[in-house]
């Protein structure tokens, strides 16, 4: 079911199923995110995790959890990581034929990662809108 085992070995879906359980509990992003600042690869693990919650429970459930790491990252002060979930919010929407959500969402991550002086993923976060 997901894409890249080699990433944390081949036990990863049931890591993802583990999390997904737990964050299912209640809804709430900081149960399985804690109250430390996430690195940058635990940022990465959970929109991979996104991605299961999408192949598990839909993509509207994946777009939910989106959102709520979105405002957790903003509230924890990590915003220079926004725009790799405005991406995948992005993508998702791109999934289920919403390309005008797509589109906003695209051009929001642009605009996440120019704040940041990352420039070549702003233009790879514009050449997801289709004018």
């Amino acid at each position: 079911m997901y894409e890249k085992p080699e990433r944390l070995g081949v036990n990863i879906n049931a890591h993802f199923a583990a999390l997904f359980e737990r964050y299912n509990a209640d809804e709430d992003i900081s149960t399985i995110l804690g109250h430390n600042l996430p690195s940058e690869d635990e940022i990465h693990l959970f929109l991979d995790l996104s991605l299961y919650i999408a192949k598990v429970q839909g993509e509207r459930e994946a777009i939910c959890f989106c959102e709520k790491l979105h405002h957790y990252l903003l509230d924890m002060a990590l915003e220079m990581y926004v725009g790799k979930v405005l991406v995948a919010q992005a993508k998702l929407y791109d999934q289920i034929g919403k390309g005008m959500s797509r589109d906003l969402y695209a051009v929001e991550a642009a605009e996440a990662f120019v704040m940041f002086g990352q420039y070549p993923a702003a233009e790879a976060a514009l050449a997801m809108v289709r004018a």
